[in-house]
Order: structure tokens, then sequence, then C-alpha cells
């Protein structure tokens, strides 16, 4: 399923017109994408928690140049669904 799908779904869902709920699904990514840049996590209640975590930096190695080489530290996003999604899902 792809976005134009759910999309398409969800106008059905609320009997409302496919650009209205493409409007709707855009502002929706757009507060959870600003949310997240600010480093804090959210909850959706029955889908889950969305956050961030920051990996730390760490050694790995590049076998092109046969190197160790240090990968720095970032903030990285996470979803935790929550037990009823897992449910669902099962």
């Amino acid at each position: 399923m792809n976005t134009r799908e759910v999309l398409k779904r969800i106008s059905q869902r609320m009997n409302r017109p496919e650009k209205e709920t493409r409007t709707l699904y855009r502002h929706s990514v757009g507060v959870i994408t600003d949310h997240l840049a600010n480093q804090k996590s959210f909850t959706i209640p029955q889908l889950g928690t969305f956050g961030t975590v920051e990996r730390k930096e760490r050694q790995g190695y590049n076998p092109h140049h046969k190197k160790k080489m240090s990968i720095p530290r970032k903030m990285v996003a996470f979803f935790k669904p929550a037990r009823a999604f897992k449910e669902a899902v099962q």
C-alpha cells in the first residue's frame, strides 16, 4: 500500500474529498517532523510512540580502504508500536 492508497481509504472512511485528506496528511507529517526535529517524543494511542535517540560515536571498518574509521554520533528517529497495534498485526 502506498501513500495514495492510504489517502484514498482515509477519504472514503471520513467521507471527505481526497484533496482535503491530502492536505491533512501533509500537515500531520509536518507536525510530526517538526516535533521530532526538536528531539521530543510523543505517543499516538493505539498506534505507538515516536521519538529520537542519540547514537553514540563508535568505531567502524571501511572494507574499501581497509581502515578503521570513527562514525560520529547522531540523532535518529524511532517508533515503538503500542501493544494494541502489535496484537492487531499478529
